[in-house]
């Protein structure tokens, strides 16, 4: 730390408002947070842990938030970007509520069928269009799923849906 104690110092001497945002990446190893809050304090108005990689779209808007109030002068701006961020979220919340209706939609009107000549083979067929049936609607349920996540940006992880369940 002694060598961003100089960066730091300057900082302070300028007498503008100032806020540490501490990255909070190594929840694991806490003893390091507290070192750097501690040499923190000595130059900065505010700090603030915050971890970028993991920030939820709350802790996002709260770091804003904070932003805004450290200078008066940076109000305005700072209230038109947490805006347009509210904003985006209000439009991701209701298209992602459009993609689900769709679904539910898609998966209430779809059917299988197939022509059945021969009534022992009805079975068979019977068995056979069940297990399309929910082939087809694990398919619409990734697609929605792959758009909601592309949606809100969450390519890092592949998360597998759970198995379809099997009914009698």
């Amino acid at each position: 730390m002694p060598l961003y104690g100089m960066e730091m110092e300057i900082l302070r001497l300028t007498g503008l408002p100032r806020m540490a945002v501490i990255n909070n990446k190594e929840k694991h190893r806490p003893e390091f947070i507290e070192d750097w809050k501690a040499e923190a304090r000595k130059h900065f108005n505010t700090i603030r842990l915050f971890d970028a990689q993991r920030a939820t779209y709350a802790e996002r808007i709260d770091l804003l938030e904070s932003l805004k109030n450290i200078d008066p002068d940076w109000r305005p701006p700072l209230e038109e970007v947490i805006s347009a961020f509210k904003q985006d979220w209000r439009r991701r919340i209701e298209d992602t509520v459009s993609t689900i209706m769709d679904l539910l939609t898609a998966a209430a009107r779809h059917k299988v069928t197939q022509t059945c000549q021969d009534e022992s083979a009805l079975p068979q067929v019977k068995k056979q269009l069940q297990e399309q049936f929910k082939t087809d609607l694990d398919r619409f349920e990734k697609s929605a799923h792959k758009t909601i996540r592309r949606r809100f940006k969450h390519n890092i992880f592949n998360y597998e849906l759970p198995p379809p369940i099997h009914c009698p």
